[in-house]
């Protein structure tokens, strides 16, 4: 793969570095300091607060719904699965005791189902417990065909879901199946909470307001998903968005989390996402980056950030869509019934074919 298609992550080093010090200190204001901030306040705010950039803007943040990374990314702030995979490509257990296997029992040895034991000590963000009855419904609403869950492929060799206790739920397949890891694992895996979605699962499942603000059991859960200004891009206009997370009062690990607030801010361009981390130092992180390393290098090379390139299993790619995205039948859009205007001509898709430089991607 080339550069272009590498994931980008850049991190301010100062911020983060100096934050992790800072923040080490709890200063509660007495009534005379509220009315004036000083520098040390701002300073204690600005380094109390993660600061995140997705160039492209998270729109849905209910990871069932979506099919698009930056969706899924904000997403994982807030919820999380059973276990994902850490960088070793070793499993590691987020909502779960231990890892099944053989070993332990809770690997089938035909291979025919899957038995995952939960912590007991977790709470969604609101103090509601988390139970096995969570995970059920997240897999009831993943396969049902009215919601259209972008999950529902990830889930189709399952069988049957078995709650056997409040902390205890097995997996069984539909044949002898290797990959028993897949399922609730990783961005696919993220657990809904039933209490909230339950009057959502169904056509509606889009209108849940919990789509804008997730109330999870990660460290972190969103109070505002604001829009904020809209700016010019080229010959387009791209609305930009904010979304605050607070940290889960209710959170399982002892002294975390560490940043009183994470702020993502979602919208404008992979040079200019950049460009606020690694030159201006007004953002933390910045993920997914597309600009080419010609230019991510030199800024690096200011000192301010680290770039960080995961050449990982995930692929970029556009994906034409064949359907009318602006007409709505029976209020869904896109409906297989009605072409696209333009795509639908196969002149155009080879229009655009001919248009792409594979070279530069290749490079």
């Amino acid at each position: 793969m080339g550069n272009k298609t590498a994931l980008w992550v850049v991190v301010l080093l100062a911020v983060v570095l100096v934050g992790c010090t800072e923040t080490a200190v709890s200063v509660t204001p007495t009534p005379d300091a509220v009315g004036t901030p000083t520098m040390s306040m701002v300073a204690q705010e600005r380094f109390n607060t993660l600061r995140i950039v997705f160039w492209q803007a998270p729109e849905m943040l209910n990871p069932h719904l979506s099919g698009s990374a930056k969706d899924l990314g904000a997403s994982r702030i807030a919820y999380e699965p059973l276990a994902t995979f850490d960088a070793n490509g070793e499993l590691v257990p987020f909502l779960v005791a231990q890892i099944p296997s053989l070993e332990n029992g809770q690997v089938a040895e035909d291979g025919r189902s899957v038995t995952w034991k939960l912590r007991e000590d977790v709470y969604w963000a609101d103090g509601e417990p988390f139970t096995a009855d969570d995970v059920y419904f997240t897999y009831q609403f993943i396969i049902n065909p009215d919601v259209k869950s972008a999950s529902a492929s990830v889930y189709r060799s399952v069988q049957e879901v078995k709650v056997l206790d409040p902390y205890t739920v097995q997996v069984i397949f539909t044949e002898t199946n290797p990959a028993w890891y897949v399922p609730f694992v990783g961005f696919r895996g993220m657990i809904l909470p039933q209490h909230i979605f339950e009057a959502y699962n169904g056509a509606n499942a889009a209108q849940a307001p919990a789509n804008a603000t997730p109330i999870g059991t990660g460290p972190y859960y969103a109070i505002k998903n604001e829009p904020q200004e809209v700016i010019f891009l080229g010959d387009n206009l791209v609305q930009t968005n904010q979304i605050t997370f607070a940290p889960n009062p209710y959170f399982r690990e002892a002294g975390t989390p560490f940043f009183g607030q994470v702020i993502l801010t979602g919208g404008g361009s992979s040079d200019e996402a950049a460009r606020l981390v690694m030159n201006t130092g007004e953002v933390d992180f910045a993920w997914n980056l597309t600009t080419s390393s010609e230019e991510l290098l030199p800024l690096e090379e200011l000192g301010n950030a680290k770039l960080v390139v995961n050449f990982g299993a995930r692929v970029e790619r556009l994906v034409l869509n064949h359907s009318d995205p602006y007409t709505e039948v029976n209020g869904e859009r896109s409906n297989k019934d009605v072409p696209h205007p333009y795509l639908s001509d196969l002149r155009v898709r080879q229009a655009l074919s001919y248009a792409i430089d594979r070279d530069s991607i290749a490079a």
